[in-house]
């Protein structure tokens, strides 16, 4: 599905390159054609995506609706979408990013670790790491860089575990953000 590919595009763009702009030109292609497609997980996604580029950006506003999009669009998924792989546990994840870079640390919080909890299948090892991170720069910005530095050892210690992820820079980028 083309809008799976450019949400993928979207992610590698602005982790490779720091372009929003360019990032957000592809989210949009990717919730126009999302919409063009019968799953509701890759609109969702879609739609989460694009929030992560304009809570990135600063848009706050922008990312609520895309948000408040995403999680109408959630609500619809159904047991035989192909795609189902993106449900509500990895939108608590964009939630809680997107709450952090509105400077909402406390909803933050407990949208990460709403999200942490939950992911626990092997497959969902990657999407843990990024979870945990993000929930230990939110628990920085909450005051208590212990409960932070902890989350960040157990990330870091998942792919010596083969949990896949990159916790080294995970940890770098939450360093720098510091």
């Amino acid at each position: 599905h083309r809008a799976a590919v450019q949400t993928s595009h979207t992610m590698v763009i602005l982790h490779a390159t720091n372009d929003l702009k360019a990032a957000r030109t592809i989210a949009r292609a990717a919730t126009i054609d999302a919409h063009r497609g019968a799953s509701y997980a890759i609109r969702a996604r879609a739609h989460a995506v694009h929030a992560e580029i304009c809570a990135r950006a600063g848009q706050t506003s922008q990312a609520a609706a895309a948000l408040d999009r995403a999680w109408k669009t959630v609500n619809q998924l159904t047991v035989d979408d192909p795609h189902g792989g993106f449900n509500a546990d990895r939108l608590n994840g964009f939630d809680g990013l997107c709450a952090l870079h509105a400077g909402h640390a406390d909803r933050a919080h407990d949208s990460l670790n709403r999200s942490l909890t939950t992911l626990s299948k092997s497959r969902d090892a990657v999407q843990r790491g990024i979870v945990s991170t993000d929930l230990a720069l939110a628990r920085l910005r909450l005051g208590d860089p212990a409960a932070c530095a902890d989350l960040l050892h157990e990330a870091g210690d998942a792919p010596a575990q083969g949990e896949g992820g990159s916790g080294r820079e995970k940890k770098a980028a939450v360093s720098n953000s510091a």
